[in-house]
């Protein structure tokens, strides 16, 4: 089991930092102290790795109160694209934050609404409230900031809704959570 927990971080650290890239990339965000390409590698992989490990212990409390949803490699391919998708927006429209909330908003509705389950309608306004949350203290810190947000743009809680499908699916298809009997 400890193994699993093991690959979920790395999962969270490789591809959180990917992501997180996409905002360096595009200008959405700065790091204090960059150390690779703008970013700064000796804390995003933290970062996305630790937050992949709480995801779980969320999905592992989810799982005690609802059934789970059914969760494949393809679904979570799928979630994985439409959080691709929604950095890539923010990339894109950066500065535009009315514009660039309005673009996530069916991101978010598609990700939600293709398995509405109380599992992961609960899963995904958790993730809306602690992600922000958690990047506002990391800001406040003083290690990275957003560009055109103060002290994040508008759309950050539904970026991180969509994320809540990656957080959701990983650990279900490592089946690192002893789940219910999954909702159909």
């Amino acid at each position: 089991m400890a193994s699993r927990y093991i690959i979920i971080f790395i999962i969270g650290a490789v591809a959180g930092t990917a992501y997180d890239y996409v905002h360096v990339f595009y200008h959405v965000l700065t790091y204090q102290h960059p150390d690779f390409v703008g970013t700064q590698l000796a804390f995003v992989p933290l970062e996305f790795g630790v937050s992949a490990l709480a995801g779980t212990l969320v999905v592992h409390w989810l799982s005690r109160r609802f059934p789970a949803p059914l969760v494949s490699w393809r679904r979570t391919t799928l979630d994985g694209l439409l959080l691709l998708i929604a950095y890539l927006i923010t990339g894109v429209l950066v500065g535009r934050n009315t514009l660039t909330f309005a673009a996530l908003v069916p991101i978010a509705a598609l990700s939600i609404a293709t398995r509405p389950t109380p599992f992961v309608l609960l899963g995904s306004l958790l993730a809306a409230i602690v992600g922000p949350l958690s990047e506002i203290c990391v800001s406040a810190a003083g290690i990275f900031h957003y560009v055109h947000g103060n002290p994040i743009p508008i759309w950050l809680p539904l970026l991180w809704m969509v994320a809540a499908g990656a957080f959701i699916d990983v650990p279900i298809a490592l089946k690192v959570c002893l789940l219910q009997k999954s909702a159909r």
